[in-house]
């Protein structure tokens, strides 16, 4: 119980209104490491979730991209049996990382996510640019001047995105913090 009075006495202490946001935040990382240890589910290391989330992220972009490139061919017997197949995956990630308590993230971790994420973001914008050249593209090809769009294409356009600001994010963080070659011999 005194980890608990620890981390009350934390709280009482960020609640006062004459701290300065540097000091917050350094009380809410020294909340966390204390929350962190008092946690008794077994640990997973910053890598590791990374790796989770690359393969949701993975998983979540082959699913958009066969929905919104098969959805005629497979038909509705087919695409649902993918639906249920990547979700039972899905679940299944989810439910191995809320099993194990994360790890607490260092300086090094943040630089190398905030540099993976602006690279993501980048890749997003990208994806979304030639998405948006091939629409026009095939449509003037086809003669059509107006694009109709429905609920579920714009669900399957948004699980995309959301997949590959996923799966580039977390692989350019594991891509950054691997071990350099002079380290590995």
């Amino acid at each position: 119980m005194k980890q608990d009075k620890t981390i009350k006495e934390l709280y009482e202490k960020y609640k006062k209104p004459d701290m300065t946001r540097a000091e917050r935040q350094e009380l809410m990382e020294t909340i966390y490491r204390e929350r962190y240890k008092q946690d008794p589910r077994k640990p997973i290391t910053q890598k590791g979730q990374a790796l989770l989330n690359l393969v949701f992220g993975a998983v979540m972009t082959v699913e958009s991209v066969l929905e919104l490139t098969c959805a005629r061919l497979l038909g509705s017997n087919g695409l649902g049996i993918l639906s249920m197949v990547s979700m039972a995956v899905i679940l299944l990630m989810i439910f191995f990382e809320h099993k194990r308590k994360k790890e607490p993230a260092d300086e090094m971790t943040k630089t190398f996510m905030l540099k993976a994420a602006s690279l993501a973001a980048v890749c997003e914008l990208t994806v979304m640019f030639v998405m948006m050249l091939a629409v026009i593209i095939v449509n003037n090809a086809r003669g059509i001047n107006n694009i109709v769009v429905n609920c579920d294409q714009l669900f399957d356009t948004a699980s995309l995105l959301l997949g590959v600001y996923m799966t580039v994010r977390y692989g350019a963080y594991l891509w950054l913090d691997r071990a350099p070659a002079c380290e590995e011999e």
